[in-house]
């Protein structure tokens, strides 16, 4: 194997705005729990109506700079339809469980995502990581077993939440494999394309209403489709930039800032105990991007 060749000076300025981009990102993705857990719609049809918005948004932008193409809706189909079923489960979770347990369970991810970058797109991973994702995973573990849901966990969204973590895992390896080939906002709109295509029978098949009701909720659902969709749009451009490892290590950001969320939103305490983990996840990730930034050439 080659050793990895020096980066100039634009690729590490690239990964570093990259890294940043995917910690914006993920605070934006975690916006997604608190805002359908509050929402008249049930999960499914909340999920519907946000890949139909971003799809939408996403194909005027594609259009605007000229770059709709077949190939965009053909790369995408994979990644859009684990997205879609990932997505469906997930939100159902967020209503069924507690924002902290949804989000929580789903960041569990790192995990498997640390075996995928190193098996799947050969990148190193040292003691280093793993020290520091452990202490990720550890401060995200002592958040949630502390926390009081207030009685809204719910065994089976936690066990939806369960269900979904495989198949986002599928969404971010396909994610990066498509992302060498279509532009950033053409994926995202095939991406909102098959999801969509995937999530309206699951809420037809489940009998949910897809009828929203007045203005205030066409406004959460075009905030859930911005909000988490801007993040997805930052994780997705970072794909050339950062290390998958990095990206899916990150995901431990959603359940500290999905409670700090639902907390504004939805009046969810955080107590002390919640408060110390989040602050061991955020500082143990700030820690490893610090290492990997120091230590990591792009593409290794």
């Amino acid at each position: 194997m080659a050793a990895p060749t020096a980066e100039t000076a634009e690729q590490t300025r690239a990964r570093h705005l990259g890294v940043l981009g995917v910690f914006i990102g993920f605070i934006g993705f975690a916006t997604s729990a608190p805002l359908v857990a509050g929402s008249d719609l049930e999960g499914l049809a909340v999920g519907v109506w946000r890949a139909a918005i971003a799809c939408a948004g996403f194909a005027l932008l594609s259009a605007a700079f000229g770059k709709l193409s077949w190939q965009a809706f053909r790369l995408t189909a994979a990644p859009g339809l684990s997205f879609g079923i990932a997505t469906g489960l997930f939100f159902e979770a967020a209503q069924r469980t507690s924002v902290a347990n949804a989000t929580l369970i789903a960041a569990m991810q790192p995990v498997a995502t640390v075996v995928a970058a190193r098996f799947v797109f050969g990148e190193r991973v040292g003691i280093g990581d793993a020290g520091w994702v452990l202490t990720a995973l550890g401060g995200g573990t002592f958040m949630i077993l502390v926390a009081d849901s207030g009685g809204t966990a719910d065994f089976t969204g936690d066990l939806i939440a369960v269900s979904s973590i495989a198949f986002t895992l599928g969404y971010f390896v396909m994610s990066r494999k498509a992302r060498q080939s279509v532009d950033t906002v053409p994926f995202m709109m095939g991406l909102m394309f098959w999801a969509g295509i995937v999530l309206l029978p699951m809420a037809l098949i489940a009998g949910q209403d897809l009828t929203p009701g007045d203005g205030t909720e066409w406004l959460r659902l075009v905030a859930v489709a911005a909000l988490p969709g801007g993040g997805h749009l930052l994780i997705n451009n970072a794909h050339r930039f950062v290390p998958f490892l990095v990206i899916g290590v990150l995901q431990l950001l959603l359940p500290v800032f999905s409670t700090l969320f639902a907390w504004w939103f939805l009046d969810q305490t955080i107590n002390a105990g919640q408060a110390l983990g989040m602050a061991i996840v955020i500082g143990a990730l700030t820690a490893h991007a610090v290492y990997r930034s120091r230590l990591t050439p792009v593409g290794a």
